[in-house]
């Protein structure tokens, strides 16, 4: 962190690590968090997925859960490199 960085108000700290990141990534990483968050059981989506599909796939939406948690694990090291 440079010494101008540390005086930087908390959004502005914000838009500075995000001017480092290419729109590409700022979507894809829009677009996975939201995904992390749409998975999670008992997740409007899963309930959603059980109400229609008579709870056809709630083991499913687990295992989707664990796989995300993984995932994400990986997906903060990339974007922690950005910071």
């Amino acid at each position: 962190m440079s010494d101008t960085e540390k005086y930087l108000l908390p959004n502005e700290k914000k838009r500075l690590e995000e001017s480092k990141m290419s729109i590409t990534f700022q979507v894809a990483n829009g677009n996975v968090w939201a995904l992390e968050q749409a998975i999670k059981a008992g997740s409007p989506l899963n309930k959603a997925v059980n109400n229609d599909l008579k709870g056809k796939y709630e083991p499913e939406f687990k295992k989707l859960q664990k796989i995300m948690k993984d995932f994400m694990k990986i997906w903060e090291g990339i974007e922690a490199d950005y910071k």
